[in-house]
């Protein structure tokens, strides 16, 4: 009986493993793709972001930064509530935009940039889910 038990609990505790390393593989990959704004990845604010009342001066917090298409892409938070995308690429011609969502919304893009300069999306209004920024090189 206790050698039956303790198969069982070994099954178990494999299986939970198993689907443990599963998930954690899957979550690690950031990126999704978008043959419209290019490739990009879901963004919250972070965690140790505290919002200042209106009498404070701006909170400008930037995101973890990510490489994309050869260059590096990352959010900006302005007093917690707006973000945009930024992007550098030293060897192509690029733009970035930021997405919410709000279904019907156009993304807001920064214009396409020459390589070695900085590509800033206008700020958008952060919803509670689906918040992305991209990366498009040509």
């Amino acid at each position: 009986m206790l050698k039956k038990k303790n198969k069982i609990i070994s099954l178990v505790a494999a299986v939970t493993m198993m689907f443990t390393l599963s998930s954690t593989v899957f979550a690690a990959s950031p990126l999704v793709n978008s043959s419209k704004e290019g490739t990009g990845f879901k963004v919250e604010k972070p965690s140790a972001l505290i919002l200042r009342s209106s009498s404070s001066a701006p909170s400008i917090t930037n995101g973890k930064k990510v490489s994309v298409s050869g260059g590096t892409l990352w959010a900006t938070w302005y007093n917690g509530v707006l973000f945009r995308a930024n992007y550098d690429n030293n060897k192509k011609t690029h733009r970035c935009s930021a997405t919410n969502d709000h279904v019907n919304a156009t993304p807001t893009r920064s214009a396409w940039v020459s390589k070695g300069h900085r590509a800033i999306s206008p700020w958008l209004q952060q919803t509670l889910s689906n918040n992305k920024v991209w990366a498009a090189t040509k």
